[in-house]
């Protein structure tokens, strides 16, 4: 027998009293899908034109726009280096302007520890850094000054110098004799008189008879060595 308990279900339910109602689900999903629009950064984006603007200019102005004129650039560098040099030359090199066509040599390296020119040098032309053992090639006027030729790069010189001799290329020695050389002179295309750098090799016996070869040899500043010239010595 089956009795009535009394139990009833109401299945009316209050929308408005569960928190997890549909249509709040529906109000958290469309703002999730549908965000609002940000706003576009004006200020930011007009600043950042200025500033390019502005700094397009400046390196206008600065040339970084205009090609380079290498050849005007190096001659300027050229002036520069040769008007130290000769400063640099009158006060070291004093006594060569005693020798009207003597050539003087200063090194890059000289004026830069000299503090007269920057550490670091390029050649516009090359584009190549000049190296402080570069020389800079300088020849005595008949007025007393120096006259600056610039740079000696590798390969502007090939000329070898000319040694000729003093005196006779055979020299007669009696046995027992004091024997004289009278040296040679070398010139060079571009050094000039380099006499004082002949390289003299050979020696005479003058307490024995025989014949005796005596050499001279010359290099000029770019190292191109000249013919071996000889004379030869009798003792007899």
């Amino acid at each position: 027998m089956n009795e009535d308990k009394g139990f009833n279900i109401n299945n009316n339910f209050n929308v408005g009293d569960n928190v997890n109602t549909p249509q709040q689900e529906t109000v958290a999903f469309d703002s999730y899908y549908n965000p609002k629009p940000k706003k576009t950064p004006w200020v930011t984006i007009i600043i950042l034109v200025v500033g390019a603007i502005v700094m397009a200019i400046s390196l206008w102005f600065a040339g970084a726009f205009t090609p380079m004129d290498r050849n005007a650039e190096y001659n300027k560098l050229y002036t520069r280096v040769c008007s130290a040099a000769i400063t640099y030359a009158n006060k070291n090199h004093s006594k060569a302007k005693d020798n009207p066509g003597k050539i003087v040599y200063v090194t890059v390296g000289n004026l830069i520890n000299a503090n007269m020119i920057e550490a670091t040098l390029r050649n516009y032309v090359t584009n190549e850094p000049i190296p402080a053992s570069t020389n800079i090639r300088l020849e005595v006027l008949p007025n007393t000054s120096f006259q600056c030729h610039g740079f000696v790069f590798p390969g502007d010189d090939t000329v070898k110098p000319v040694i000729t001799l003093r005196g006779d290329p055979v020299i007669h020695v009696p046995i027992g004799t004091k024997a004289t050389d009278p040296g040679a002179t070398a010139i060079d295309d571009k050094d000039g008189d380099i006499s004082d750098k002949i390289m003299r090799s050979g020696n005479v016996d003058v307490r024995r008879k025989g014949t005796y070869k005596v050499s001279y040899v010359v290099a000029d500043i770019s190292g191109n060595l000249s013919d071996s010239v000889e004379r030869t010595y009798i003792v007899e």
